[in-house]
């Protein structure tokens, strides 16, 4: 009889536990999150309750619900993609894959999925269609705020709104938040840190290849211009854009960030850059060059957002201040 009594305490106790956590959900929702249509212009998102049929149609987003464990609300993943980091590898592999691009409209559909976390460009007339139209489908489309500018205003903040909304998005608001007060107590440590120095580094991040008649250079207007700031560092380049050889002497940077742009980020794939960038004459004069200064990064660390940019921002701090 004891024992009986003790399993009824022990169903009822559960039952209020569980009632407790429904409740807790319940109170949560709806949540609204401010996204931005193919013009860039803001659109609210409500959810009414937590997804659990989501579709990742990058390798960013793919990242950062694997971050948060949030894979097992995936249904699938748009497109393949050859740049998963092994850490993740197992679970991008158990997940199915739509396509091997990322404009099967109807592949998308038709796992009925609740949100689709997609890039600004997804929602292009020749892509996958309006934002709108997915709105009306009970879709709720989640762009990454600094894909194409989509933000309008892209910067390592809004790279951590990306990690607020999927808080809200999924009730994770303790994991996220905790993620970006740690991203912030980095980044202001590192701008204590250069403040008591006589004169930050000048710093390039620069985009060439072997055979390029032009070298591109990310300006302050973009995420990855904006990374060399947020490191400590002087970037002298406020419109991203071409730049030609004599402006890069006039500048004569202390360091160059390389950015591989490429498919690949094998060791070959790096030789072959630096060697390219190497050989160009007009640079010899240049400190970063003459001093072997020019690092490589990989586009998906310093470009568009997720769970790359802050540990990459600390990277390149402390390759710029080694010394």
């Amino acid at each position: 009889m004891k024992l009986a009594k003790l399993t009824l305490c022990a169903l009822v106790a559960l039952a209020l536990s569980l009632s407790a956590l429904a409740f807790a959900e319940d109170a949560h929702y709806p949540v609204t999150i401010t996204t931005y249509d193919y013009a860039k212009t803001p659109v609210e998102i409500t959810f009414n309750e937590k997804p659990t049929r989501a579709i990742s149609g990058q390798e960013i987003w793919n990242e950062m619900m694997f971050y948060f464990d949030l894979d097992e609300y995936m249904v699938a993943i748009a497109n393949s993609d050859s740049n998963v980091p092994e850490e993740y590898k197992e679970r991008y592999d158990a997940l199915p894959k739509i396509s091997d691009t990322w404009h099967n409209k109807e592949g998308i559909v038709s796992l009925e999925p609740q949100v689709f976390f997609g890039w600004r460009s997804h929602f292009a007339e020749d892509s996958l269609g309006d934002i709108y139209e997915w709105i009306d489908r009970d879709i709720q489309p989640v762009v990454l705020n600094c894909s194409n500018n989509a933000c309008g205003n892209s910067s390592v903040q809004a790279v951590l709104q990306d990690f607020d909304n999927l808080g809200k998005i999924f009730d994770i608001q303790d994991k996220t938040d905790a993620y970006i007060a740690e991203a912030n107590a980095m980044l202001d440590n590192i701008q204590e840190n250069v403040a008591q120095l006589e004169a930050p580094k000048t710093v390039l991040m620069l985009e060439y290849y072997d055979g390029d008649t032009t070298v591109y250079a990310w300006g302050t207007n973009s995420l990855s211009g904006q990374m060399i700031t947020n490191a400590g560092a002087v970037n002298p380049i406020d419109m991203q854009g071409d730049i030609s050889l004599e402006e890069i002497v006039a500048i004569n940077p202390d360091k160059i960030i390389l950015m591989n742009a490429g498919n690949s980020d094998t060791e070959e794939d790096r030789e072959s850059i630096y060697n390219a960038f190497y050989a160009l004459e007009g640079l010899r004069s240049v400190e970063a060059v003459k001093n072997e200064q020019v690092r490589i990064y990989p586009l998906d660390d310093i470009y568009g957002g997720g769970i790359r940019i802050i540990p990459a921002i600390e990277d390149i701090y402390n390759w710029i201040y080694a010394e």
